[in-house]
This record gives C-alpha cells, sequence and structure tokens, in this order.
C-alpha cells in the first residue's frame, strides 16, 4: 500500500471515527427529548384534568436506552479494530522503508570500505611530504595501489568467509560467488540509481 493511499484510509477513519462519536450521542439527545415531552405532557394532563397513558414513553425510553448502549459497543469496537488496522498497516510502511534505507546504507558502507584505502594512497600522493620529495612517476600510484586494493579484497573475502561458515555456508567457492554477486547487484543497483538520478 503506497504512503498516499495509507495517508487517505488514516483521514478517512478519523473521518468515520467523528462521525460514529456523533451517531453515538444521538440516541442520548432523543431520551431527553422523550422525557422533555412526558413531563410537558404530564403537565398539560393536569392542567387539563385529564388521565394520560405513560407506559407508552417507558417503552420508548427503554428502546432508547438499548439503542444507546448497542450503538455505544458496537462503534466502539469498530473504530478500535479499524483504527488498530490503520497502526499497524502504518508499522509496516514504516519498517518497509526502514529496510530499505538500511539496505541503502550497507550498500554505501560496502562501497566506502573497498575505495577508502584509493582515496587515502591518492591523497597522499596529492600531497608535497617528503616522503615523495622526488616526484615519484605516475606509475607508482598503481604499483601501490592495486597491492593494497588487492589486501582489501581479501580481507573482505576473509570476513565474507568467516561469515558463511558461521550462517552454515561451508563452500569457499560458493560464499566468493554470492559475495560477488551481491556486490555486483550493488554496483548494479547504485548505478542504476544514479543513471535514474542524472535523467
Amino acid at each position: 500500500m503506497s504512503k498516499d493511499a495509507l495517508k487517505d484510509l488514516a483521514r478517512d477513519t478519523w473521518e468515520d471515527t467523528m462521525a460514529w462519536a456523533k451517531l453515538q450521542i444521538l440516541p442520548g439527545v432523543h431520551k431527553k427529548m422523550v422525557r422533555k415531552t412526558q413531563r410537558d405532557l404530564e403537565a398539560l394532563a393536569k392542567h387539563v384534568g385529564l388521565s394520560l397513558e405513560m407506559d407508552v414513553y417507558k417503552d420508548i425510553l427503554d428502546e432508547l436506552e438499548e439503542l444507546e448502549r448497542q450503538f455505544s459497543d458496537d462503534l466502539t469496537k469498530r473504530g478500535q479494530s479499524t483504527s488498530d488496522m490503520i497502526f499497524n498497516l502504518m508499522s509496516v510502511a514504516n519498517a518497509e522503508a526502514t529496510e530499505a534505507y538500511s539496505i541503502s546504507i550497507g550498500r554505501i558502507q560496502w562501497i566506502s570500505f573497498i575505495f577508502l584505502p584509493l582515496i587515502a594512497i591518492s591523497g597522499l600522493f596529492g600531497m608535497n611530504v617528503d616522503i615523495l620529495a622526488d616526484n615519484p612517476s605516475f606509475g607508482w600510484y598503481f604499483v601501490i595501489a592495486i597491492p593494497f586494493l588487492i589486501l582489501v579484497l581479501v580481507i573482505t573475502f576473509a570476513f565474507q568467509y568467516k561469515l558463511n561458515i558461521r550462517r552454515g555456508i561451508a563452500s569457499f567457492a560458493f560464499g566468493t560467488r554470492e559475495f560477488f554477486r551481491n556486490v555486483w547487484g550493488k554496483l548494479q543497483g547504485k548505478a542504476n540509481g544514479m543513471g535514474g538520478a542524472l535523467v
């Protein structure tokens, strides 16, 4: 269910609850009107000197009390169950949004983890420090960066292998293939997201 649909559903539920609250008041108002009518008729009957049958009004009042009780019970239960349903739907939508956010953050962490050493080496070559006072050639960047990247990937594979063993996956090859599929899928998803943002 989309966010807009949830908002519409919540708004409609709120409007229904307000309408139910108004309906719940009506039997009480009718009871007051019947009692007032009963008193007025009794006063009129006394004034005129007629005898008046009041059992009819007692039956009406009893029926209105029963109707008020049924309204109160039924509308309260319906309102509570509807509110609970809306709350549960909102909780599910929030959980889905949180999960999507966690996946995005996980992708960013993996990319940062892999490329951070290369960024550090690039920064080192861009500085004027005495280690690089001889102005080494551009090829030295690759001589240092590639082994460093391989070291990071080996550490990453070892970490992934350890996780796979904990999960019960004994085959390193399967874990490595699965890891590459995950990383490749994450990178493709990131690239697709960037491409969609650029268009």
